[in-house]
């Protein structure tokens, strides 16, 4: 037997090695999921209403228009009154239903990385970590005004501005809650859609009037809301990758997928870099960079994966880092140092003259000047005065 039979031999024993595997492979997936057409009713009531949902919360967000003062009754409550209940009711309501079981990134499914998709951006466990601030420090965000109220009403009308798109996020992460569930397998782009929503009107809670200086109460709001902003936008890039990395159609290939993961990065970079120079929230930009270096040490999963091979998933893992250290810099270099809120009223009346004397060294002169203003007072007799 020649070298060139021997040759053809081999080729066609690996095409059945090939064949083989590859059908053990299809055996060992999970069954492509149902399209939308092939849902039950509910099911596809339930798609149409989370779509709708996702609608309302941006309209709720940029387009609806605020109650005019007139239009108000001053024996109801006060509008930034009712925004601080709105914010604690749809905080308490997201709780609940995130606490709810049965969705894909579990106690279990998080923990182990196991889902039934393949995925290039996906995180380490530990990410997950940063929930506990996120939670905690809103709990503290929408808790503080309800015990204490207001302070002042240019806090008032910052803090009301800022309500609805607060409301409307909590709203629409109740959404992602309730399709990023085993009967959504096939829909896996509603929930990347609902976390892009979630992050669109978690922006707009924190644009409107700036918060004054005088609000104590500030950092409790705008610190763990521009966390949760930074994580829900990387969590949509994750999503995204799973919706790629999905079995069933459409059938991304392997380059395709490659190509989603590095856009991901990306666009989790510009977006790093827009919230701390644009937004000046440089927060988001450390949950952004956070969940870019979960990425890195994350375990890519699925076809995709094999075949990139170690090589190329290392250099896709210092893309990831190269996008964090961008997010971290451009978060640092907006950072300013913290100065101590000048005081209003007649503190701040006293320092200010206090600072004048001390500077100008004028504080003969403005006794001077105290006793001839003293000195032409009328009574409007042209009597009085000295």
């Amino acid at each position: 037997m020649g070298k060139g039979e021997a040759l053809k031999k081999d080729i066609k024993k690996a095409r059945k090695f090939g064949k083989k595997a590859a059908q053990a492979l299809k055996e060992a997936l999970p069954p492509p999921p149902a399209p939308l057409a092939d849902l039950s009713a509910e099911y596809q009531l339930a798609t149409g209403a989370l779509i709708l949902g996702a609608l309302w919360c941006l309209w709720f967000s940029f387009l609806r228009k605020p109650t005019s003062k007139t239009d108000r009754d001053p024996r109801k409550i006060s509008e930034a009154g009712f925004w601080r209940l709105a914010s604690a009711a749809a905080f308490t309501a997201n709780v609940l239903v995130v606490s709810l079981p049965g969705r894909f990134d579990g106690a279990e499914g998080a923990a182990t990385n196991d889902f039934p998709w393949g995925n290039l951006f996906a995180p380490a466990p530990w990410a997950f970590a940063i929930w506990g601030a996120i939670y905690l420090g809103e709990l503290a965000g929408v808790v503080a005004p309800l015990l204490y109220g207001g302070e002042g009403e240019e806090a008032d009308q910052a803090q009301a501005a800022r309500g609805p798109g607060w409301v409307a996020a909590n709203v629409a992460q109740c959404l992602w809650c309730a399709c990023f569930r085993p009967w959504a397998l096939g829909l896996l782009w509603l929930p990347a859609s609902l976390l892009a929503v979630t992050a669109l009107c978690l922006a707009a809670s924190q644009s409107g009037p700036p918060l004054p200086s005088v609000d104590k109460r500030r950092l409790l709001t705008t610190l763990p809301r521009s966390l949760h902003l930074g994580w829900a936008s990387a969590a949509f890039l994750v999503n995204l990758n799973s919706f790629v990395g999905a079995p069933g159609a459409p059938d991304f290939s392997t380059e395709a997928s490659l190509q989603v993961a590095q856009a991901s990065a990306v666009a989790a970079c510009v977006a790093g870099v827009y919230f701390s120079v644009g937004l000046k929230l440089p927060a988001a930009s450390w949950a952004v960079a956070w969940a870019l270096a979960a990425v890195s040490r994350g375990t890519p999963t699925g076809a995709a994966a094999e075949a990139i091979g170690a090589e190329g998933l290392a250099k896709l893992g210092q893309l990831y880092v190269g996008a964090a250290v961008v997010c971290l810099t451009a978060s640092l270099a907006v950072l300013k140092p913290f100065k101590a809120p000048a005081p209003t009223g007649v503190k701040g009346l006293v320092a200010d003259l206090t600072e004048l004397v001390t500077t100008k060294k004028c504080g003969p002169i403005l006794i001077r000047l105290s006793w001839h203003d003293a000195g032409v007072f009328s009574s409007g007799k042209l009597k009085g005065g000295c």
